[in-house]
């Protein structure tokens, strides 16, 4: 998920079009599938396991809300020196029991575009760079009560690294 070099907003936009037919072409593939299967399965290990069913209604629900932003969502496209802003603000952004209005997102469903991938640790230690975050609105089915359904996308195919820094001592 990550931009080719590009120096004009055009640039981006195209490149955004291009990266957004491929999610969507993914989201499509029997991949997406098995890696949600996978996902799933590492998470869940040390509890009881769901029934088939419900693990199908699981999976076909998470695969509903990861791929409808990429599919039918707006794109947006900032320009790459709002990147950094994006991220401190995400840094210093404290939404503990906060409760967000409906009309919080500029739209129920879209793909925020980042030229300039913003870099995430997690905490098992791993660097990720974050090139695009999709937003969902969805509601759950038994209570009807609706929430948003937020994801960071990066390239799990590259080492992530910022700007200046060498890359991992695994890929030199």
């Amino acid at each position: 998920m990550n931009f080719l070099p590009n120096d004009t907003l055009a640039g981006y936009a195209r490149t955004a079009v291009d990266l957004r037919t491929r999610m969507v072409d993914y989201h499509r593939s029997p991949l997406a599938a098995q890696y949600l299967q996978a996902f799933f399965d590492s998470r869940l290990a040390n509890h009881p396991s769901p029934s088939p069913a419900g693990m199908a209604k699981v999976l076909t629900a998470v695969r509903a809300i990861t791929a409808n932003p990429w599919r039918f969502g707006e794109p947006y496209v900032i320009a790459p020196a709002m990147t950094a802003i994006i991220a401190a603000a995400a840094t210093a952004l404290d939404l503990t029991g906060e409760v967000l209005p409906a009309d919080i997102a500029p739209d129920n469903g879209g793909v925020l575009f980042l030229p300039e991938p913003i870099y995430h640790r997690s905490l098992s230690g791993e660097v990720s760079s974050i090139g695009a975050i999709t937003w969902a609105r969805t509601t759950n089915t038994r209570s009807g009560r609706s929430f948003w359904a937020i994801a960071g996308w990066a390239d799990h195919q590259r080492p992530a690294r910022p700007r200046g820094r060498p890359p991992p001592a695994a890929t030199r």
